[in-house]
């Protein structure tokens, strides 16, 4: 199967009529159906387009059985409760495809702290970057519920990794803690955060 097909079954978008521009009509969006966005979101990420406007999704793919709308949507209202977002890489780091094997409703705050810092340079480790002001000096941060925190300024890329290193399996164990008493808890997505701290 090459395209999408969207069978949904019930009005997943209500738009309110504004008026005419132009000769336009304008139509404001009032409400959209979290599934059908989500659905909406994982197709744009598999389109050339998106993919080279975010080099990171290159080689991103939705499975057959994800690119008919309600399929999706049986996946969705069982794995996606509210607040929760479609991640492909939590269960299998690296992983491309978004299909119901491969993926996980995840909260923002667990997305968050998936993404690390990228360093500036190619050859620096997770987490460090060159500072500009410092001769042979390193910087180390982590990325916490979407804000950079600075660890320090260090003599060599590997303390400044290592630093990185255990304040990120620190917030990953913290996380997981509180996951754990989520209705929405999921062993084999606790277990998968787990290895990643070391």
């Amino acid at each position: 199967m090459s395209g999408f097909v969207n069978d949904c079954n019930y009005r997943y978008q209500i738009r309110e009529y504004k008026g005419y521009k132009d000769g336009k009509q304008i139509l404001k969006t009032l409400w959209v159906c979290p599934i059908y966005s989500a659905w909406k979101s994982m197709k744009a990420r598999s389109e050339p387009a998106f993919q080279n406007k975010y080099p990171s999704y290159q080689g991103v793919t939705v499975c057959d059985e994800w690119r008919v709308f309600s399929n999706f949507h049986k996946w969705a209202t069982v794995n996606l409760f509210e607040g929760l977002e479609v991640d492909k890489d939590v269960l299998l780091p690296g992983n491309k495809l978004y299909s119901p094997y491969t993926c996980a409703g995840l909260p923002k705050c667990i997305n968050y702290l998936l993404n690390s810092f990228k360093s500036n340079c190619g050859t620096l480790p997770m987490g460090v970057s060159s500072t500009t002001n410092l001769t042979n000096k390193y910087r180390a941060a982590v990325s916490s519920s979407g804000k950079r925190i600075n660890l320090g300024v260090y003599t060599s890329k590997e303390v400044a990794h290592q630093a990185w290193q255990w304040e990120k399996a620190n917030q990953i164990e913290v996380m997981v803690a509180w996951y754990a008493q989520e209705p929405y808890f999921r062993t084999d997505v606790a277990d998968a955060l787990t290895q990643r701290v070391w």
